[in-house]
């Protein structure tokens, strides 16, 4: 049988800060001999994950996948919900605890200890611009459920408020008292408002020595309402990490260090192994030089709290053998790259398209179709004698670059319960809405190397065996 090889996406994060000075400008300084630091994405079904239940231990693979689809038809609903009151400051809502893929520990703050920071776990959200975490000045019953205390800021070393409009990251006329503050609603009714402050974050590096960033602005939450992570208190993620094109992002905090350049590589094991090898977020330095490498625009739409988005113009099926030809089929409308989606969504013109072909395909080579699998609609029995190339591939047409999918980004192989072997296509129509939105999921980005340059508007991609590499 092909075993499943699988990923996730999206991400929880974590800060470390050391702080000591407040910048003149609107860029974080990191301070190390090298422009480059990374730090670890965390799938949220592994050990090391805060969402990691011991009741995982026990799940077979075919309940991982079905649980990682899950995942995936949650974080589409976040592109859809609308506000139940429309609010200027309104953005995408944030992962719920079921769209959370990716998560990453980070500390903030400069304390008078063994540990001179606070370890948190922060949501990387690649849909929004603004960093905030709940902080120790919460006002009475507005904070939501926490494990660990939230941040003491009055006790770091570091910390400092951002005098009111004297900032040129000031939210302009948004002051409370003498300092700027902050207001954030998600498309869901939740909400964090409180001070914007300049702060140390401090990254545990795979590099072995930790990477300090004095003066990274963020928002210190005093009134945080209806996450809906926080609904326990066994809650240990504390806020957001935006990531998006806004000037408040971490992205473009750190642009002048990382050349406005950060990278991933996504192993083939997430989703269906229970403790999945290393992955890493690098910036600047740190981002692998790799030959070969294709690249198409990537841009922001709608302000700055974008997604990253990118001109996907068809999607190719190439059969298996001189006698099936390519079969391209267009696709129009929008479409983002984001590994917070477990898996692809396309558009759903375009998937009932591709699907057809490749029904098509699998009829005309006799393999038997099977009922929907772990979510997925388009299965069919694994032949005993089955090959990799007997597998039509499929290629994402970009805006001058196709991406070609590995076997293990395309198809998920499992085992029914009576021990039949079977694949599905691992991708789903755009089911909400108009269906005009394609997501490119992390089960489908696989394998590659992605290297976003945000200066030059690229991205870059490349096969790469990301296990081996170590990510």
């Amino acid at each position: 049988m092909i075993r499943a090889r699988t990923l996730a996406s999206f991400l929880i994060v974590s800060f470390l800060q050391n702080f000591s000075i407040l910048p003149p400008s609107t860029s974080a300084v990191i301070s190390n001999s090298s422009n480059g630091f990374s730090f670890e994405l965390i799938y949220r079904d592994s050990p090391e994950s805060p969402l990691y239940s011991s009741r995982d231990e026990n799940l077979t693979q075919q309940q991982r996948m079905k649980r990682f689809v899950h995942y995936s038809k949650a974080h589409l609903q976040q592109y859809y919900v609308v506000p139940a009151t429309p609010d200027p400051a309104t953005v995408r809502p944030p992962m719920t605890e079921q769209g959370i893929i990716f998560i990453v520990k980070l500390g903030i703050g400069t304390f008078p200890s063994t540990t001179s920071y606070k370890s948190f776990y922060l949501v990387m959200d690649t849909g929004s611009d603004l960093i905030w975490t709940q902080c120790e000045t919460c006002l009475p019953n507005r904070c939501f459920l926490q494990r660990d205390p939230p941040f003491p800021n009055t006790q770091s070393r570091s910390y400092r408020p951002l005098p009111c409009n004297r900032h040129p990251l000031c939210f302009k006329g948004q002051c409370n008292r003498s300092f700027c503050s902050y207001k954030r609603v998600y498309g869901d009714n939740s909400s964090s408002e409180g001070i914007l402050a300049a702060e140390t974050f401090t990254f545990d590096s795979d590099r072995g020595a930790d990477s300090a960033v004095p003066g990274l602005v963020f928002g210190c939450g005093s009134d945080n309402k209806d996450f809906k992570f926080g609904t326990t208190r066994e809650n240990q993620i504390a806020g957001i990490l935006g990531m998006g094109w806004g000037r408040h992002s971490f992205v473009q905090q750190i642009k002048s260090q990382s050349d406005g350049r950060f990278s991933y590589c996504l192993v083939a094991k997430l989703g269906t192994s229970p403790n999945p090898p290393r992955m890493f977020l690098r910036f600047g330095d740190d981002v692998p030089r790799r030959p070969n490498l294709r690249w198409t625009p990537v841009f922001a739409r709608g302000g700055p709290n974008s997604p990253y988005y990118l001109y996907l113009q068809g999607v190719t099926m190439v059969g298996s053998g001189s006698g099936s030809p390519p079969k391209r089929i267009a696709h129009i409308g929008e479409c983002v790259i984001d590994s917070g989606a477990a898996i692809s969504h396309i558009r759903r013109a375009t998937y009932a398209a591709l699907r057809v072909e490749m029904a098509r395909f699998f009829l005309a080579h006799n393999f038997t179709k099977i009922g929907s699998q772990v979510g997925l609609d388009l299965c069919y029995k694994t032949p005993s004698n089955a090959r990799a190339e007997q597998f039509p591939s499929i290629k994402l047409n970009f805006r001058g670059a196709d991406l070609e999918l590995s076997l293990h980004g395309t198809y998920y192989f499992g085992e029914t319960e009576s021990g039949q072997d079977f694949f599905c296509l691992a991708m789903l129509p755009a089911d909400i809405g108009e269906g005009r939105l394609s997501l490119i999921g992390a089960f489908q980005q696989i394998d590659h190397r992605f290297i976003f340059d945000t200066n030059q508007y690229k991205l870059y991609f490349t096969p790469e065996d990301c296990a081996t590499t170590g990510a």
